[in-house]
């Protein structure tokens, strides 16, 4: 399976595993997930370091067109953080994370776990 997903109610925060080849149907998926579970104000990590495909400008439009959509319903989304270390990906994500700010959506793309964590930490809403 191309995609873990672990939910953290604790810290509000759910993580996401993709290994190999992750089509935008699969992204989505997560996307609704995280909608239908009532967690759409978490942030969520993305570890994509073992990822072996890029999503294409197209698929990025479309997903962020969901989650406007998904926005409308549930609120604004909670800050997502990426990771990846290969070079077309990140090119991919920085284009998301800029297309994502104008839709006031914090998306930032690193390239090691423990700085989206940090990242992550300071952009995620308290509980209460």
């Amino acid at each position: 399976m191309p995609i873990t997903y672990e939910r953290d109610d604790q810290r509000r925060r759910i993580i996401v595993t993709t290994i190999g080849i992750v089509g935008l149907d699969d992204m989505m998926a997560v996307v609704d997930r995280q909608a239908t579970e009532g967690t759409w104000q978490y942030g969520i990590l993305y570890d994509s370091r073992r990822v072996a495909s890029v999503a294409s400008q197209t698929d990025v439009r479309a997903g962020l067109r969901r989650i406007e959509l998904l926005s409308r319903t549930h609120g604004r989304r909670g800050p997502v953080a990426f990771v990846t270390t290969m070079p077309a990906a990140y090119g991919m994500v920085r284009m998301y994370s800029t297309l994502a700010g104008q839709l006031h959506q914090p998306v930032e793309v690193f390239r090691e776990i423990e700085d989206a964590e940090r990242w992550l930490e300071s952009h995620t809403e308290p509980v209460g």
